[in-house]
């Protein structure tokens, strides 16, 4: 035999794959890339959809909530310059075998915390980071927060005190609005300390949703998912400045120890611990209800794979959330069914008096819209890796990939979301991320071009778009 000529062949085969790969990579992201834009175009020239309210003059750029205002900052290089950094270690980072955890976690605290920062500098200056807050005075958590002069009868009173609210805070439960009036107790009350203390959320919540991650996949696979997410268009765009990003940091650790008790330790103390993680997360936001769902569906689909043991867990997970729920309640007299009970019919009125009519008329329409705008804001990143898993058949057999379609399916079709879903539901992209991640093979390969396209698509985005919150 030839010297080497095994090497040789073996080189060229590895070459051919590669540009498999990369084919597949670009065809992809042309039928992503694609199906956004028919998505946008169908619902902006088609269907016409009179659901979100104008900014101004201008109308939303449906079914994102969006608006056609181009700007660029003098501080506009910051963010394609992160984007290289991120990208060119990102695979480095990702390997176990090169990279310690601990090193990648920090990899990916700096990453998450500079990267949207790096995005909002291409609007506005740092120093308005929180601007968004005062776009509608008197109407965000915010204003909530400066008029509490004590958290004890602000809680006890809540839901007497709802109609009188915010526009956001009449239909939310107290945590946002708890929790920026903390953060103004220990830092101050300004906009800017606003904007920080959402953007520190988030990272929290990214480094907790690897957490999740790693419970459930390999160690290689969630390292991929966890970088799959900073390259989300909505979670960079949404990091510092909208309050949904903390809701994503408490929804990321209900799922972080929901994993760990379900298929981790199996601790029965820890399935409590995650109960009353999810109750936690209720304080904050109603959209914990499907959160919930998609949990209690992953276990209903891993029933057979666990056995009585996974009923258990649930009884105590159950116990745990009732039991923070009741706590909370003997503590401070906030009632949080007492909170939902009144939130409904404020919200029904809220979204009557902004869409002329009742939702159910718009329905079809508003469907349609709920998982677009989701999608399109997850972004090519994440939606691509998706459907490379499909294309290589990798969804056979996934524990978790009924739960996400079937809770998907209920948040889309319940008649309960009214579009706005890129910012809404940024708790429910790290379920997509986890699916798209697999086993990390194809991400091995294809991730470095898949977060390019991810990170491009936020760049162009915010380059043209403006969103309020």
């Amino acid at each position: 035999m030839i010297p080497g000529i095994g090497k040789f062949f073996e080189e060229r085969w590895a070459g051919v794959r590669r540009w498999k790969v990369r084919k597949q990579v670009c065809l992809a992201l042309g039928l992503c890339l694609t199906a956004f834009l028919l998505a946008w175009g169908f619902d902006q020239f088609i269907l016409k959809t009179p659901v979100l309210t104008p900014f101004g003059e201008k109308p939303a750029l449906t079914p994102l909530y969006a608006f056609w205002i181009p700007r660029i900052g003098w501080t506009a290089w910051v963010f394609p310059l992160f984007c290289v950094f991120f990208v060119v270690f990102a695979a480095r980072f990702a390997d176990a075998k090169r990279t310690g955890r601990g090193k990648f976690l920090l990899f990916l605290a700096v990453s998450s915390l500079a990267l949207p920062l790096g995005l909002f500098l291409i609007r506005r200056p740092v120093n308005q980071l929180g601007f968004q807050f005062n776009i509608y005075p008197g109407e965000e958590f915010i204003f909530d927060a400066i008029r509490i002069q004590n958290l004890g009868d602000f809680l006890r009173g809540y839901v007497e005190l709802m109609p009188r609210l915010s526009l956001h805070g009449k239909h939310f439960p107290p945590g946002h609005a708890t929790f920026l009036y903390i953060v103004q107790q220990f830092f101050g009350k300004s906009l800017l300390v606003a904007g920080m203390a959402v953007l520190a959320a988030f990272s929290s919540g990214t480094l907790m949703c690897y957490g999740a991650f790693k419970t459930l996949l390999n160690e290689s696979a969630a390292r991929w998912g966890a970088l799959l997410l900073l390259a989300s268009p909505s979670l960079l765009d949404f990091a510092c400045t909208s309050m949904d990003a903390v809701f994503f940091a408490f929804a990321a650790l209900a799922l972080w120890l929901s994993f760990s008790a379900f298929c981790g330790t199996r601790s029965i103390v820890l399935s409590a611990a995650a109960g009353a993680a999810l109750a936690l997360a209720a304080f904050f936001s109603f959209s914990a209800i499907p959160l919930g769902f998609f949990l209690l569906l992953f276990c209903v689909f891993n029933y057979r794979r666990k056995g009585i043991a996974i009923l258990v867990q649930l009884a105590s997970g159950v116990a745990g959330g009732i039991g923070f729920v009741g706590l909370v309640f003997l503590g401070t007299g906030f009632s949080l069914l007492s909170c939902f009970s009144a939130a409904i019919p404020l919200n029904q009125e809220f979204m009557a008096s902004i869409l002329g009519r009742a939702p159910l008329e718009l329905y079809p329409f508003i469907s349609f819209g709920n998982a677009s705008a989701f999608l399109i804001g997850a972004g090519l990143a994440v939606v691509g890796s998706a459907l490379l898993r499909i294309v290589h058949g990798q969804f056979k057999g996934d524990r978790l990939l009924p739960a996400f379609l079937l809770t998907l399916a209920a948040m889309v079709f319940g008649g309960v979301y009214v579009m706005e879903t890129e910012r809404i539901w940024l708790f429910a992209i790290p379920w997509l991320a986890m699916a798209a991640a697999g086993s990390g093979r194809i991400l091995h390969q294809a991730g470095p071009a898949l977060l390019t396209a991810g990170l491009a698509q936020a760049l162009i985005m915010e380059l043209i778009l403006f969103t309020l919150w």
